[in-house]
């Protein structure tokens, strides 16, 4: 292009979306957005500070936990329904539209506010466009700055073009993406009842039911010889039965049943996964949420040599030492799993007896039965909200109904295949969702044809 043409330096800039709408269906952002800039004064607000928030770079935005006060410089409002980004973070996707359940949230400088002209624009419509890969091109094309703090100023996303077709074919665009939406959740619920009519039969099998909510009573009156731990949750969880593992088969420790639990290694890690060929350590996510994830780990620097006993292996039972508190004691078994991996400090691993009298996968799944997690919970040590810990011994103690090894064999098999068939329903419920989600991006793009309204 002639250099009088060009006002960027950014080749990205010099091309501009092939829009196959009508040039009076295409404007500017400036035409459907009002920048709005009102002060946050937490003294004009009787239910006090508005919340600050955090704008994912899924466009979501969830209520941050910090206090507004703490941050320096001035706030803004932004109001539900009002579009809100990062400067610096929309480039990765932090741009979205404030959820119904924000009335009011607080805002720095840094994350500019408009306003959606309703009588333009369809506040979900402006949302999906946002969202677009028409618009994710030009937000890049316009991004400025040095390395690391790139951004783009209000002036410039103002000044990008889109389609703003008549309201009631934005909202046709705007049912197509809802009905996406809907029923990939309608699939995903479906899939999470297939997992739980599983462990409820799981309970069953072991002669245990599932502890009912009940509601917490006021007063509670108990024998100081019948209580060993304080706590009003516990004492009333224990009175009402639902911590009980008295079941359909011998109730054993864990330690019974076990040879020991070996802890692993703390080398000081690279800040990156292992690559091929490098030795990693694992993470604390990689037993989080009771399914092995081997690419949750940390690449060991050359100069350490790594402890081969130490290296993962399919058919190792691991278990979280240290965790949030409702992640502690997550466990999970590996079935298989990238090579050159150690067992973290902060992970137990079981060793089993020569002569095995409990399964591996048999442990992964108890030690995630209600009962059992109570156990848990309550042996959880520490004062960080955000970091507790369960010790060997506790872990050793715990006590759940332990059928024979046919017996475990055949429930072990009936979660996998549940879990079998959920991982099914939701991976052919997120392909339609794409599916259906590209559909809504070519129809943004006039690609495809909107359906006659």
């Amino acid at each position: 292009m002639q250099f009088s043409e060009a006002h960027r330096w950014n080749p990205g800039s010099f091309t501009n979306p092939e829009w196959g709408w009508r040039d009076e269906v295409i404007r500017p952002f400036r035409d459907v957005l009002v920048p709005t800039s009102v002060p946050c004064r937490a003294s004009e607000h009787a239910d006090g500070h508005p919340p600050l928030v955090t704008i994912r770079f899924d466009g979501s935005i969830e209520r941050r936990d910090a206090d507004p006060t703490s941050i320096k410089g001035r706030l803004f409002l932004a109001r539900a329904s009002d579009l809100v980004y990062s400067k610096i973070d929309v480039r990765n996707g932090a741009i979205g539209v404030v959820p119904p359940e924000l009335p009011l949230i607080a805002v720095t400088s840094e994350y500019p506010v408009h306003r959606v002209r309703g009588e333009r624009a369809d506040v979900a419509y402006v949302r999906l466009v946002v969202r677009s890969s028409a618009m994710r091109r030009e937000i890049q094309s316009r991004i400025s700055g040095a390395s690391g703090r790139k951004r783009i100023m209000p002036a410039d996303l103002l000044d990008i073009h889109a389609p703003f077709p008549t309201l009631a074919t934005q909202r046709v665009i705007v049912e197509h993406a809802h009905r996406s939406v809907a029923a990939l959740s309608e699939k995903q619920e479906a899939a999470a009842r297939v997992i739980d009519e599983a462990s409820v039969a799981f309970l069953h099998a072991l002669g245990l039911k599932a502890p009912e909510e009940t509601p917490r009573r006021q007063i509670m009156i108990r024998k100081w010889s019948n209580t060993d731990r304080w706590g009003v949750d516990y004492n009333q969880r224990v009175d009402s039965g639902g911590a009980s593992v008295d079941g359909a088969y011998p109730t054993v420790r864990l330690g019974d049943v076990i040879a020991d639990l070996e802890n692993g290694w703390s080398p000081q890690c690279l800040k990156r996964p292992a690559e091929v060929g490098e030795w990693g350590v694992l993470k604390l996510g990689a037993v989080s949420f009771g399914q092995y994830n081997d690419n949750e780990n940390k690449a060991l620097p050359k100069h350490l040599s790594p402890i081969p006993r130490y290296e993962v292996r399919p058919g190792d039972v691991l278990i979280s030492r240290a965790n949030i508190p409702r992640l502690v004691g997550a466990c999970a078994l590996v079935v298989e799993t990238q090579e050159r991996l150690i067992l973290c400090d902060k992970i137990f691993r079981v060793v089993p007896k020569e002569k095995p009298e409990i399964l591996g996968a048999f442990i992964a799944e108890v030690l995630k039965i209600p009962q059992v997690r109570f156990q848990i919970e309550s042996a959880c040590t520490g004062t960080s909200p955000t970091m507790q810990n369960i010790t060997k011994p506790a872990l050793l103690d715990l006590r759940f109904p332990l059928p024979t090894l046919d017996v475990q064999e055949r429930l072990v098999g009936m979660i996998t295949d549940a879990r079998t068939r959920a991982d099914a329903m939701r991976a052919d419920a997120q392909q339609r969702h794409d599916q259906a989600m590209q559909e809504v991006d070519a129809m943004i793009l006039g690609t495809m044809p909107v359906p006659k309204v």
